[in-house]
């Protein structure tokens, strides 16, 4: 009888350990896919949504609120609702964000600056963040100067001390 030398069992766990590797990114990749082609964000599955048709009446029951204004079928968007997710999550305040999907909507940015109006507010482009308080937009920061990032958003809450 032959013995297997210990370099056979490092290989043999290589090989797992590597293929693991490869079975955990092909599903990444596949599960992305899917949710791309769905309209399907990280910030869509985690927080409250509201459709365009909705905001005004959302937005003039909440007290308080940060409304994300998000478009799912872009890399980039896909990847800053990532990191706008762990913020959210950091600082706790699940309960004060909503999500409004853009991206289902051709004509979106004219209908959103429609509901927007009846608030005195102005959106140019997507991907935006619009603080409200009392029926009011008190901040709206949008991708027109500088594009987006979750430091925004951690700088809003920092500033007017949302959710403490």
């Amino acid at each position: 009888m032959k013995k297997i030398t210990r370099k056979n069992y490092f290989v043999l766990g290589i090989v797992l350990l590597i293929t693991i590797i490869l079975v955990i990114f092909i599903n990444n990749l596949i599960r992305d896919y899917k949710y791309m082609k769905a309209g399907i964000t990280p910030l869509s599955i985690a927080l409250s949504q509201i459709s365009i048709n909705e905001i005004d009446i959302a937005l003039t029951e909440l007290n308080e609120a940060i409304l994300i204004v998000g478009d799912a079928k872009t890399k980039e968007n896909r990847k800053l609702e990532r990191e706008l997710l762990k913020k959210i999550k950091s600082e706790n305040i699940e309960n004060y964000v909503y999500y409004c999907n853009s991206s289902n909507d051709s004509n979106y940015l004219n209908r959103l600056n429609e509901e927007l109006g009846k608030f005195s507010g102005r959106l140019n482009k997507t991907p935006a963040i619009i603080y409200f308080k009392n029926s009011e937009i008190v901040e709206l920061i949008d991708s027109s100067v500088n594009e987006l990032t979750s430091d925004d958003l951690e700088k809003l809450v920092l500033k007017y001390q949302i959710g403490k």
